[in-house]
């Protein structure tokens, strides 16, 4: 196996124009994280804040792993169906763009980018790739300015009952405008993307403290602890108490 990797390693540099400094590169631009995946999604070369961003102590840790091996299967599903597009499209993927909540429940929007890499034989071999934290406002700014109202005011009130009503008024539109605008833009609806954000809020508390169940739903913005409880298995994949033993701090 060792030497398979090894080859692929190889093979991958090859396909790479600079060879000898691509990936040396992104060391010197720790805001970008730099990663190099083979066909079965394992991870091959990375920068340093890569291997922070997974948590890992060193480069060794994460080569030859896959998004399995760092997060839950319905977050690791949505990178590879990504990387999927490229390996069968062959195409690259551009400015993908996925908000992200920090510990302190603060909204910032990553920006990814993946291109395919061709063996010798033309055949796409594997993708590198890079993510960008874009922060708040830069990521606010990618959006038309009617669907940017509504997302930072999502970002500000997730924490309580949000009516598709007020994000309409606030945008400026009618409730079916709305609803079809948002839509286009995130490939969801304006409540399953609120709902993906009191997830990942109450994915950080259960990772970072000890809070019970009860308290975490209602500081992620849910008012029912059994409600929470169902819509975070059907969406991480393990129940709250199981995320908590494999991923908390």
């Amino acid at each position: 196996m060792r030497v398979l990797e090894n080859q692929l390693v190889t093979e991958l540099k090859a396909a790479m124009r600079d060879q000898t400094s691509i990936s040396e590169l992104f060391e010197y631009l720790p805001e970008i994280i730099f990663f190099v995946k083979d066909l079965q999604f394992r991870l091959l070369m990375v920068n340093d804040a890569c291997v922070r961003l997974l948590k890992a102590s060193d480069k060794k840790d994460v080569i030859g792993k896959s998004g399995f091996d760092f997060y839950p299967k319905l977050r690791a599903d949505a990178f590879h169906e990504d990387d999927k597009l490229v390996f069968d499209n062959g195409k690259p993927l551009f400015n993908r763009l996925e908000l992200i909540l920090d510990e302190q429940g603060t909204m910032s929007w990553f920006s990814t980018n993946k291109l395919p890499l061709f063996g010798k034989n033309g055949k796409v071999i594997g993708l590198m790739g890079t993510t960008r934290n874009l922060g708040k406002a830069e990521g606010l700014s990618q959006f038309p300015p009617k669907i940017s109202n509504a997302l930072e005011y999502i970002s500000e009130n997730y924490k309580s009952p949000i009516s598709i009503e007020s994000l309409a008024e606030i945008s400026h539109l009618s409730i079916s405008q709305f609803r079809r605008n948002f839509k286009k833009v995130f490939k969801m609806s304006p409540l399953q993307f609120i709902l993906k954000l009191r997830i990942q809020a109450s994915c950080n508390l259960l990772r970072s403290s000890d809070d019970g169940l009860l308290e975490i739903a209602e500081a992620s913005g849910f008012s029912d602890q059994s409600y929470f409880s169902k819509q975070f298995k059907q969406h991480i994949g393990l129940s709250p108490g199981h995320y908590r033993s494999k991923y908390g701090y």
